[in-house]
């Protein structure tokens, strides 16, 4: 008999009522027919076979690699909505121009978001700041400030080849055809770390956890469809404290 998931309390077969089944546990049998069918509120297991919540968001298994730390993520609040914002964008919107739509309808009312047409002065201090950073035809399409003080000083630019960081004077950035690996420090106010950079981040700052997670869908979905290689992207968490980056190098361009 082929596996059913059945998400009512019902024998998919006989329809007698069936208790829901705990989280633990793997199948569920009609008490009436003996019916075996899956639990819905089983967990799950990942590639490396390793407990999954069955409420956790949804990445696509031919394409990412997932070695998160599903509790560590599960009980941050803010860390999972960011995932799941990741995991809904990506699900939902199959190329960067969807997402970005997205951002623009939705997202694009934060004050601490700058396009052209919108918040056109603070987007202007960024041009000037990052100007001598762009390679040639390289557009920005737009700019999320981290600053308190000084605006236009700190924060990310999203570009079409990159995503530049305001810290180190706009010299780190990352390609995102050169995207492996995704980082999530799963502090109060969650950042992501691309790749080996450990200096600097993308972080939610005066910006939702939305636009911060809709924002990596975004790098991702760029990083698909310019990446030359067919490599996984792999997902990883930690906190801040637990983090070691001895052994790390920053693989990105000045």
């Amino acid at each position: 008999m082929s596996e059913k998931l059945v998400m009512v309390n019902e024998c998919p077969k006989c329809g007698g009522e069936v208790e829901e089944g705990a989280q633990g546990q793997k199948y569920i049998y009609c008490p009436f027919c003996r019916t075996k069918f899956l639990n819905p509120n089983a967990d799950v297991k990942d590639q490396a076979g390793n407990t999954k919540p069955k409420d956790f968001p949804y990445f696509d298994p031919s394409i990412f690699e997932e070695k998160w730390e599903y509790p560590m993520i599960r009980s941050n609040q803010r860390a999972f909505e960011m995932v799941t914002e990741m995991s809904e964008c990506l699900s939902k919107y199959g190329s960067s121009k969807e997402i970005l739509d997205y951002i623009f309808e939705e997202l694009s009312s934060d004050p601490d978001f700058a396009a052209e047409g919108i918040n056109e002065k603070l987007l202007h201090k960024v041009e000037k700041n990052v100007s001598g950073q762009l390679e040639p035809g390289e557009k920005i399409i737009y700019f999320v400030d981290a600053a308190i003080l000084f605006h236009g000083k700190a924060g990310f630019v999203i570009t079409d080849r990159r995503i530049i960081f305001g810290g180190n004077k706009w010299r780190t950035s990352q390609r995102y055809d050169r995207l492996y690996q995704i980082r999530i420090d799963c502090t109060d106010n969650p950042c992501i770390y691309f790749n080996k950079i450990t200096d600097v981040w993308l972080a939610n700052a005066g910006a939702s956890v939305f636009l911060q997670g809709a924002t990596t869908a975004l790098i991702i979905r760029f990083a698909l469809e310019q990446k030359k290689e067919s490599e996984k992207i792999t997902f990883f968490s930690f906190a801040d404290e637990d983090y070691d980056d001895d052994d790390e190098d920053e693989d990105e361009e000045d």
